[in-house]
């Protein structure tokens, strides 16, 4: 199903989306609370060969903004360095008023490895191993110890960057 990658939760009004601008992503530590409407619930998955970020240059570069400095913003692309396909889990919402219909979604993202952080990124998205995928897919009669242990089970190669040429 086409969906809009930034989550609409059911009874939100649509205002809701610029004024919570980070809903694209659903942090782990979040699930529960925040996400809980949609998590245990409807749960997909997005293949990608890699993932993009905005980092701050004075972080990418790892320093300190310099005196009178404004931040500049650069987009990283992100690459399995195994060039495996990335299995990331995520959620997603069916949200309506009257005829309007609108499927969002948003990707789980946790705490970055090393080679992110160093790049000056303080985010990741999750990324499957292709078992728990699978078992993602299938939420309903999971306990939410069982949904997470199905979120630890992670491929975990190396991630390449560079900058992002434009799209």
């Amino acid at each position: 199903t086409p969906m809009r990658y930034h989550c609409r939760l059911p009874g939100h009004a649509p205002d809701m989306d610029k004024r919570l601008q980070g809903n694209y992503n659903a942090r782990i530590d979040s699930l529960e609370d925040w996400w809980r409407p949609v998590f245990g619930k409807y749960h997909g998955l997005l293949v990608l060969d890699g993932f993009r970020e905005n980092v701050k240059v004075h972080d990418m570069q790892g320093r300190e903004l310099k005196e009178g400095e404004r931040p500049e913003n650069v987009v990283l692309q992100f690459n399995p360095q195994d060039a495996t396909r990335m299995l990331v889990p995520c959620i997603w919402s069916r949200w309506e008023r009257g005829p309007e219909v609108l499927h969002s979604m948003a990707l789980i993202t946790d705490e970055p490895p090393t080679e992110v952080a160093r790049a000056g990124h303080n985010r990741c998205p999750i990324n499957l191993t292709q078992e728990a995928a699978l078992a993602w897919l299938t939420p309903r009669g999971r306990t939410t110890k069982e949904l997470f242990e199905i979120l630890s089970q992670r491929h975990r190669p190396y991630y390449e960057h560079r900058i992002a040429e434009a799209a």
